[in-house]
């Protein structure tokens, strides 16, 4: 029992590991344009003071978002044709939209488990935990934006992608119709 307790702790090790690699590290997470406004917001916040009211609302929108997340993530995983995951997998490039993507709804789903626990730690009265929570608060509504933002570039390349399939299978039901067999969609834009 000993090496299989040590093994699921080394997976789960392994997979923030890869995370947090993937997203960019800490340096990603102070460059982040999403964190920096969430910090301007709980600075806002904390200097008129929140009450108790915050953290009961808190509670009550956090599960809603968290739901959201994951269901969004699974919507992306499921939904996708494979030919339309192929395209936005790059060949398994380390860059690809499909990893981003990933990458993406894992971070966004991870801000808002540690906003509800730092949320839940504060209306407990752990010491300092206030501050903590409210920016994780701020930021898991700000990771939504960024969440949305890698969807829309999503969206761009399934239309984009579209135009390509279409023009495939025209050219299967009529042979007579051209089309440039080398087609391809356009390249992603990076969200920051």
């Amino acid at each position: 029992h000993m090496i299989s307790l040590r093994k699921s702790w080394q997976n789960v090790a392994n997979n923030w590991a890869y995370y947090w690699k993937q997203y960019g590290g800490i340096k990603a997470l102070f460059a982040s344009p999403y964190f920096g406004i969430a910090i301007i917001l709980s600075m806002v916040s904390i200097y008129w003071g929140p009450d108790k009211n915050w953290v009961d609302s808190s509670l009550a929108i956090i599960p809603s978002l968290l739901g959201f997340s994951i269901g969004g993530f699974a919507i992306l995983l499921v939904f996708s044709s494979d030919r339309f995951l192929a395209i936005i997998s790059e060949e398994g490039s380390e860059n690809s939209l499909f990893l981003k993507a990933s990458v993406t709804f894992v971070h966004f789903i991870v801000v808002q488990v540690f906003a509800l626990v730092t949320i839940m730690l504060a209306y407990a009265g752990v010491p300092f935990m206030h501050t903590v929570a409210i920016i994780g608060l701020y930021y898991s509504v700000m990771t939504a934006l960024a969440a949305c933002f890698v969807l829309f570039d999503i969206a761009q390349v399934y239309n984009s992608a579209s135009g390509v399939f279409n023009c495939e299978n025209s050219q299967e039901a009529n042979p007579r119709v051209e089309s440039d067999s080398n087609a391809q969609p356009p390249k992603h834009r990076r969200v920051g």
